[in-house]
């Protein structure tokens, strides 16, 4: 959590303020990002954005909510307004996304130490790629 005297120093030039600012927001960002688009480049690309954004209007922060709120709620508009992705255009539906998942899947048995680590990278995996087939409303509700 950023306290107040931390981003009036900030905003005073105060550079070490200013790194604990970003690097108290960039991670959340990211999330975000990356659970909404899905694709690591166009997260990290995404997030270098709202960051700019976020950097470049903190001085109309009001300290109604948390700076993490506020921010938050830049990232979404953010994200909610980007071009729809080359992504987003495939996976119209869930019955496009099975079909894919039916014709480029071959269950493998796997039995190295690391199985249970990769079957829970598969299950997020699949997860944000679902998340692809629902309209932008109701993905960010989701995440």
């Amino acid at each position: 959590m950023t306290d107040p005297q931390t981003i009036q120093k900030a905003l005073q030039g105060d550079r070490k303020s200013l790194e604990q600012i970003v690097n108290t927001i960039q991670p959340l960002i990211f999330n975000l990002s990356l659970r909404f688009l899905w694709q690591r480049a166009d997260a990290e690309d995404a997030t270098q954005e709202i960051l700019i954004k976020v950097l470049t209007q903190m001085a109309k922060f009001e300290y109604k909510s948390k700076l993490e709120t506020w921010v938050y709620r830049i990232a979404t508009n953010h994200l909610l307004n980007l071009k729809e992705s080359r992504l987003e255009k495939n996976l119209r539906s869930f019955q496009v996304f099975a079909e894919d998942l039916k014709s480029g899947f071959t269950p493998v048995a796997y039995a190295q130490p690391d199985s249970e680590l990769l079957e829970r990278e598969m299950k997020s995996g699949c997860t944000l790629a679902m998340l692809q087939c629902l309209n932008r409303d109701q993905r960010m509700a989701f995440i």
